[in-house]
């Protein structure tokens, strides 16, 4: 009996599937970008994105279809090429061109959407920047004796401050910084051995790459 139940459900799809040759064709829609990310120089200039927009029936027909392709990000520092605006329509295969102006500040990017058939893909631009963010963190710092303290580091940076991340290795705790000074609390050692301890400034560029400065102490072992 099972043997005959599955030898039916077998047929069933099988059924199924001819009737699906030779009823309605098979639409299958292609919508993406051969890079997901370009680079561009900081002078003003044009960079390009090489889309593909379109409709394939039974895997052979090809057939180009219109999509829709917009900047997300509140910028005004690039726009469509076509258009010189942050939205467009275009249609089929081929170069979706961005303008860009010159950047003068530091590093910079937007994201681009596209849309079509009930389908997305995000992309992004990227541009360098004639500015390069920096952080270094500076302390002329004795041995830290195994019962901790409480010490500052200087930091040297061309990044707004509200931007910067303090952090510390295990053992740092309670940092504050203002005016580019961190006061920091090293904590008493637990260790038989001399420790080496790290505190850390860091920030994110505007290509989602970390920056960072740090310094690092030598603690006497605990007793």
């Amino acid at each position: 009996m099972r043997k005959y139940i599955f030898i039916c459900v077998i047929a069933a799809l099988a059924a199924i599937s001819c009737s699906k040759q030779k009823g309605e064709p098979v639409r299958m829609i292609s919508l993406g970008a051969r890079e997901k990310s370009v680079e561009c120089p900081v002078e003003y200039s044009a960079c390009e994105f090489y889309v593909y927009a379109d409709e394939y029936v039974n895997s052979r027909d090809c057939t180009p279809i219109d999509y829709e392709a917009e900047i997300l990000d509140d910028v005004s520092w690039v726009s469509f090429a076509d258009n010189g605006s942050g939205f467009i329509v275009k249609n089929g295969s081929g170069p979706l061109r961005l303008r860009l102006d010159a950047n003068t500040g530091v590093r910079r990017s937007a994201r681009v959407v596209l849309r079509a058939e009930g389908r997305t893909d995000s992309l992004r631009v990227r541009q360098e920047g004639v500015i390069h963010e920096y952080i270094r963190v500076n302390g002329d710092f004795p041995m830290v004796p195994a019962s901790g303290g409480t010490y500052e580091a200087v930091v040297e940076t061309n990044v707004l401050p509200a931007l910067l991340k303090v952090s510390g290795s295990a053992g740092i705790s309670e940092w504050e910084m203002a005016h580019n000074v961190v006061t920091f609390t090293v904590g008493q050692s637990p260790s038989r051995d001399r420790r080496d301890l790290t505190l850390t400034v860091s920030t994110v560029d505007g290509w989602g790459e970390t920056v960072s400065g740090s310094v690092t102490l030598q603690q006497e072992p605990g007793r």
